[in-house]
């Protein structure tokens, strides 16, 4: 890690749950990360443990980290409200910066985020409950729909990576929409053309969407395989 942060200006790490692939950096190597350069840690995904215990922030091994989270991702995705934790030096000049350009956070999301966050205990439980479930179901579709695919171990998050034999996944993304699914291609995760044997599948819809859109990732990848487009186009699932 040192060796690829040396020179750089900025790092941006997802250690918590990573987006796309589910893993989580284990506490020993947060412990043995080398940073050679200012960090900002997106700790949006940390409350979503699913098979481990939630991690400890990368913050308690390197103090001099700049933390951002979310609750979009552990409450609502309609609920834009985030927060950075870093020097207090710092946090003053972003606030400072960010009144040139945002007029602010509307204040009733922010009440409701407090009232949520006061709640968490409660509430956490039967959300991480219905994302287990709802992986469950996603894994199991694509063992039946899709065997041939290989998926991560996603230990919490809101996604799988998904491996496939032929290198199609622009080719499939591309595809979908008309077989009523939109895809994030895999090398939308990397530079250079990297992951096209992959693709991310997120299981946070219900049941009926998630149904829906493996049957039309099925269809799509095998319109791509036979050189073939949808006859009629359905409205794409986001």
């Amino acid at each position: 890690m040192s060796a690829a942060t040396r020179g750089a200006a900025m790092a941006f790490l997802l250690p918590d749950f990573h987006n796309p692939t589910g893993l989580c950096l284990s506490e020993v190597d947060r412990s043995r990360l080398r940073l050679g350069c200012p960090v900002v840690v997106d700790e949006t995904m940390a409350e979503l443990a699913l098979d481990v215990d939630p991690p400890v922030p990368l913050a308690a091994h390197h103090p001099g980290v700049i933390t951002i989270g979310s609750a979009a991702k552990t409450f609502w995705g309609g609920l834009r409200v985030g927060w950075v934790r870093a020097d207090a030096d710092l946090v003053q000049q972003l606030g400072q910066a960010r009144t040139s350009t945002d007029l602010g956070t509307p204040v009733v999301e922010q009440l409701a985020c407090v009232e949520l966050l006061g709640e968490i205990d409660r509430i956490l439980p039967d959300r991480l409950a219905v994302l287990r479930r709802r992986r469950a179901l996603l894994l199991d579709l694509v063992a039946e729909r899709l065997p041939d695919w290989t998926i991560g171990r996603s230990v919490g998050g809101l996604s799988v990576w998904a491996r496939f034999p032929q290198p199609v996944s622009s080719a499939l993304a591309a595809v979908a929409p008309q077989f009523g699914v939109r895809l994030a291609a895999g090398p939308r995760f990397g530079i250079g053309g990297a992951f096209e044997r992959f693709v991310r599948l997120p299981y946070s819809l219900d049941a009926a969407a998630m149904t829906a859109g493996i049957d039309g990732i099925a269809e799509a990848l095998a319109a791509v395989r036979a050189g073939r487009r949808a006859d009629t186009p359905p409205s794409a699932l986001a």
